[in-house]
């Protein structure tokens, strides 16, 4: 018994291969940095302003404030991540310098969490789906 076609079957299956795993980094790529940017510019915050330069001076808690510029702007994605069944991106705040990410997001001991990945992934999600779709199917349309 021999199968008719295999070779050209693994010549497009390649082809494909060559073509998707590209479109799925920028996919996530696009989807992750419009998460970013949204909670950079669009999301509010604190206590519930967008962040800006002319609001530290007025805010009571003006060390927190910095605080959360600092954390807002550790901002970055990790590089794509393929798997058997798919890839994955991550969305990092703070780094060796703003350690304090966890404590923002998820409250602690006697403080209230301020969730800003949680919530900007959420905002996001819809979004996030049209662009993944959109650059996926630049591949097959």
């Amino acid at each position: 018994m021999a199968l008719q076609g295999l070779k050209e079957f693994r010549a497009n299956l390649q082809k494909v291969n060559n073509w998707t795993n590209p479109a799925i980094t920028r996919a996530l790529e696009h989807a992750a940095g419009n998460t970013i940017n949204h909670i950079k510019t669009k999301q509010d915050h604190q206590w519930g302003k967008p962040l800006g330069r002319k609001t530290t001076a007025a805010h009571p808690h003006k060390h927190f404030y910095v605080w959360s510029q600092e954390l807002i702007n550790s901002l970055h994605r990790s590089k794509v991540k393929a798997f058997r069944n798919g890839a994955e991106i991550e969305i990092i705040a703070g780094g060796p310098d703003v350690d304090y990410a966890p404590a923002v997001e998820l409250g602690g001991p006697n403080r209230r969490a301020f969730p800003f990945l949680v919530s900007g992934l959420e905002d996001t999600t819809g979004e996030n789906e049209r662009i993944m779709a959109t650059e996926i199917s630049k591949v097959f349309g």
